[in-house]
């Protein structure tokens, strides 16, 4: 190294050495633009002294700020110029030795010759001041004297707290945040309000964020006694004046992520709030959102919901006794059932919160055996015993119900409060109720089918005298399976419609299930409706040929059937000629015979929709079967199976098109002569759809004699061949594979699934369904009649004339969280600390990690000074 004078600020390089006794200064000064952008004055250094060394791998110091009025920091933010201090070298590496070797008397003498040591612009080579090594190193006498004795910014000051919450040294990080000096800083504002950038924390990070994410009790307690709190993140798609000003979009998604995971912490949500439970609810559903619009961070936002559903789970494992399960899963009676706790076996029960779990697929909270158990014994109330009962049982209970209903039903319109009215309520009478109504429907449908085939009229039956009132129509007035039916389909609809205004639109049209019952039902409507418009048709007809016949001496019916017979063999639709005349439109409705009906026709378009209704009907049954323990499982299974055709039809439709359009393509320009297959839409199509099921051979793409083309006919073969091997071996393979796949992923947890769609089944029968099953639902009761004159005098009484004020069902919200609930919870909660706090410490994850707690290690001593540690054991007690 060659020794020159000192260098002018544009000399300044990788070579330049400038010779000084005392100070070395200034980091990869390779540039003055460089020297600017990290806020060192070079021409004030320069002119103070002169530079024995330039040392290229000492690190620029941050950049730090004050805190800003509004607390936001911003790209553009303009960061407080650090003035280094000129500190001898060999000063400066003997008080970072000092410090690490927590030589506390010799790091006091360091400082009192020379103050510079104790600034921000004081660093050693990986860019940390003094005070940062000693919150890092948990050596509190020397950080506390640092902080007290020395210049730092704010900055520094957040870092070194900061620092110590990272590293657990709690009460370290404690007396240094009770510190007079840190009265300024608000530790609710992120470390970017007081540092411009930092190495190792990201912008919006806190003491609780990274205490949350520590899950330590202790440290997270203190905090928010000091007022602290994580503030939910916004959406990505807010526009508030904080979301516009950062610039960064991956770094504010990435500390999207970083929040929720610090607010799903088990150490937050137990301390932060009196109901944890309800919380991680609410947090589940965020960010269940959330994860929708952040797809990028799917596997992040997996990991925070898994431990959730973890964390509710393990919450609940901790209860005792059947009052504490009943506070955590919020058990609460309807308003109007208050006053009768003695039936509380056949009281109407609320339970939002194990609805919310269902919603938020919650299936370890739902399934837990306590959960599972309050379920039971509300869903069977005083009649346990048919818990054990077998489908045989069940279904002469059934049976039995459905001839005694009637007088169910008007003994409860009478005698609602009585207590045979209190046992008709419980929750698996009502399920056997309209369990016994629906199959009796299905019967009333089946039924119907069969007599209306036997009872179909014939072209024999019809008279050939000239009365057209003494011949034989094709329809007649409904009869009293139809009327019964439709009456069962208005009443079946209805109770889908309070199921909706129960629920909300947008959850019920989200369960598969209510879409398939409202789909069926309005199926049935529609196909009835049909029927009765082609009922009414025939009676205008059987009305005009009454009349014709009265008003019309020569009116010959015979030659009216030869005249309209004939022209309507060549007539579609009733807009075609024939159906211009008026006796001919008529003399159609009279038409026995099914071969002489239209394809358009009112009543086949309608028989059509009524035998789909009935086919969705009958299947609905498997929802029922969800209760057996055996074949609820396989149901389960089946219905992850339908999702699994689902989308393997989404790619059965795309190949299919692919080969329909190139197969039409090919054999269309030689016409019908040559190929009638492939030259059609509806027979092309019909082949390829049948060819999926392996049941076409190749003949279908030959050319009919005396046409040869054999260009045509090869290229023919291997298109077919390829769609074989295409839809049969890879997509079929395929759509086996997944539903394997499906089926397997039940069976790993057949009893957590079974129990929780079980509890599905039960929530409907114990919040939602009538008392009454269909049709008698569609009675008003004198109870109703009752309870809709009180909330008429509540809404004339009410300032608010609001639709929502009339339909409310009581004037103060009926809430299970009493006084004792709220005992109860905080009973649990702290049970809960305790137990996460033996198990950190039976792990040797404590968030009390100290050094030297679980190995000691003597300090080394530096001229002889006194390596004691001022150490102030950490207390586990947590105050609710």
């Amino acid at each position: 190294m060659s020794s020159n004078n000192t260098p002018k600020p544009n000399q300044v390089g990788d070579d330049a050495v400038v010779h000084n006794s005392k100070t070395a200064k200034l980091n990869n000064m390779s540039n003055s633009a460089n020297v600017q952008s990290n806020a060192i004055d070079i021409e004030t250094a320069l002119k103070k002294r002169t530079f024995d060394v330039i040392n290229e791998n000492q690190p620029q110091p941050p950049a730090l700020m004050k805190k800003t009025t509004t607390g936001v920091s911003t790209a553009s933010s303009i960061p407080e110029r650090v003035r280094i201090p000129d500190i001898d070298p060999k000063i400066k590496s003997d008080f970072f030795t000092a410090i690490e070797a927590n030589n506390d008397k010799k790091v006091k003498q360091l400082i009192a010759k020379t103050p510079d040591l104790v600034t921000e612009g004081c660093m050693d080579f990986m860019g940390r001041t003094g005070l940062e090594i000693a919150a890092a190193l948990n050596y509190a006498q020397i950080a506390v004297k640092l902080v007290s004795g020395g210049t730092y910014s704010d900055g520094v000051l957040y870092l070194a707290a900061l620092t110590a919450v990272d590293r657990s040294h709690n009460t370290l990080a404690k007396e240094l945040i009770d510190m007079q000096e840190y009265n300024d800083i608000d530790f609710n504002e992120p470390v970017s309000s007081y540092v411009f950038e930092s190495v190792l924390y990201a912008g919006d990070t806190t003491p609780l964020i990274l205490a949350a994410q520590e899950n330590d009790y202790d440290m997270v307690q203190f905090l928010l006694a000091k007022g602290q709190r994580i503030l939910d993140p916004h959406s990505p798609y807010c526009n508030c004046e904080e979301c516009r000003l950062k610039q960064d979009a991956m770094q504010v998604a990435w500390g999207r992520v970083q929040r929720y995971k610090s607010l799903s912490s088990p150490a937050y949500l137990v301390l932060s709030t009196d109901d944890p439970v309800k919380k991680a609810l609410y947090l589940t559903k965020d960010i269940q959102v959330q994860l929708l619009k952040d797809k990028e961070f799917r596997s992040d936002y997996d990991g925070i919901l898994n431990s959730l559903r973890d964390f509710t789970a393990r919450y609940l494992d901790i209860t005792r006794t059947q009052a504490e399960v009943e506070a955590v899963i919020d058990v609460g009676r309807k308003p109007d059932e208050e006053k009768h706790s003695k039936w509380k076996q056949q009281g109407r029960y609320t339970l939002p919160r194990v609805r919310k779990a269902l919603d938020r697929s919650h299936m370890e909270f739902v399934a837990h055996p306590f959960t599972q158990h309050e379920l039971t014994s509300i869903y069977y109330g005083r009649f346990s015993d048919m818990a054990q009962w077998g489908i045989l049982r069940s279904f002469l209970m059934v049976l039995a119900i459905i001839c005694l209903q009637p007088l169910i039903a008007i003994y409860y319109w009478i005698l609602p409060k009585t207590k045979l009215g209190r046992m008709i309520k419980t929750p698996v009478i009502r399920s056997f109720s309209h369990m016994g109504a629906y199959l009796l429907f299905l019967v009333m449908l089946i039924l119907h089918g069969f007599l209306d085939a036997s009872m179909t009229k014939t072209a024999q039956e019809t008279s050939d005298t000239l009365l057209p009132d003494k011949r034989g129509y094709r329809a007649s007035a409904p009869g009293n399976f139809e009327t019964i039916a439709l009456l069962f389909i208005c009443a079946l609809l209805w109770e889908e419609v309070k199921q909706m205004f129960y629920v909300t639109a947008n959850k019920y049209f989200l369960d598969g299930w209510n879409l398939l019952d409202f789909g069926y039902l309005l199926l049935f409507l529609v196909g009835v409706s049909l029927k009765i418009v082609s009922w009414y048709e025939v009676v205008h007809a059987k009305i005009y040929f009454n009349t014709e016949q009265r008003l019309n001496a020569n009116f010959n019916f015979t030659a009216v059937t030869v005249d309209c017979a004939s022209a309507s063999n060549t007539s579609a639709s009733t807009t075609d000629p024939v159906f211009q005349n008026e006796t001919c439109f008529y003399f159609y409705y009279t038409q026995i015979e099914r071969s002489t009906w239209r394809e358009d026709d009112y009543e086949v378009i309608g028989e059509c929709l009524y035998v789909i209704g009935t086919l969705i009907a009958s299947l609905r049954i498997c929802y029922i079967l969800v209760n057996h323990e055996t074949l609820g499982p396989l149901a389960i299974s089946v219905g992850k199976m339908i999702s699994d055709v689902r989308n393997f039809l989404i790619f059965l439709a795309i190949v299919f098109w692919a080969f329909f359009i190139a197969m039409i393509s090919l054999y269309r320009p030689y016409g019908p002569n040559v190929n009638t297959t492939w030259v059609g839409f509806a027979t092309a199509f019909e082949k390829l759809m049948w060819a999926v099921f392996t049941m076409n051979d190749g003949t279908s793409i030959e050319f009919n004699t005396p046409y040869e083309n054999n260009t045509v006919r090869y290229f023919g073969l291997f298109t077919y061949y390829a769609f074989h091997i295409a839809v049969v071996i890879i997509l079929v393979n395929l759509l086996i594979a997944m539903m394997s796949n499906s089926y397997q992923r039940t069976t790993d947890f057949a009893d957590r699934e079974w129990k929780f769609n079980r509890a599905s089944l039960w929530m409907e029968f114990i919040e939602q369904k009538p008392t009454l099953p269909p049709p008698y639902n569609l009675v008003i009761s004198p109870k109703s009649w009752c309870y809709a004159f009180q909330r008429f005098r509540r809404f004339l009484s009410s300032k608010d004339k609001s639709f929502r004020t009339f339909f409310m069902k009581s004037t103060q919200k009926h809430s299970s969280k009493t006084h004792h609930n709220q005992k109860i919870m905080a009973r649990v909660t702290k049970r809960f600390i305790q137990q996460q706090q033996q198990e950190q410490e039976r792990t040797g994850k404590s968030g009390n990690t100290w050094k030297g707690a679980d190995e000691e290690e003597e300090p080394a001593v530096v001229d002889g000074s006194n390596p004691q540690q001022t150490v102030v054991q950490p207390t586990n007690e947590i105050t609710l």
